[in-house]
């Protein structure tokens, strides 16, 4: 087993946000995926960070991937994050539309509120979704 956390003191971040041994300069990540699938099985492959942290170099956390594999999955998760971000922000301007139509008396405020209440829980279920992929990972759930 790989011990990380005796490794504090001996590492630092690089200009990327990586963390690295400071005597040699070796990007952990490596250095863990190295003993978890073998020196020779990671050349040319890229390392990815499966819940997106660099600081994050437990071995379960670290996926091999061909250049362009990785290069696929990660402007996947930056849709993602975008379509996220924009569905919370678009349901901030909604919010403030539907307190204005409150305040307007084009609704009266019970309709309103419960308006905003639905639409503030639905959207924020799928901005979670989106971010988190829980569904997807419940359905995925191996039985046992």
């Amino acid at each position: 087993m790989i011990n990380i956390i005796s490794m504090k003191g001996k590492t630092e971040k690089d200009s990327n946000g990586y963390l690295i041994f400071k005597d040699s300069g070796k990007h952990i990540h490596r250095w863990v995926a190295e003993r978890k699938y073998g020196k020779e099985s990671i050349e040319g492959k890229h390392i990815h960070h499966i819940d997106g942290d660099k600081t994050n170099n437990k071995p379960n956390n670290l996926i091999l991937l061909s250049k362009e594999d990785h290069y696929d999955l990660s402007q996947h998760e930056n849709r993602t994050k975008l379509l996220t971000d924009f569905i919370i922000y678009l349901s901030l301007i909604y919010l403030v539309l539907i307190n204005l139509l409150m305040h307007t008396s084009i609704l009266n405020q019970e309709v309103s509120l419960a308006i905003a209440r639905i639409s503030v829980l639905i959207i924020f279920f799928i901005a979670l979704e989106l971010r988190q992929g829980y569904i997807g990972k419940w359905i995925r759930k191996p039985k046992g």
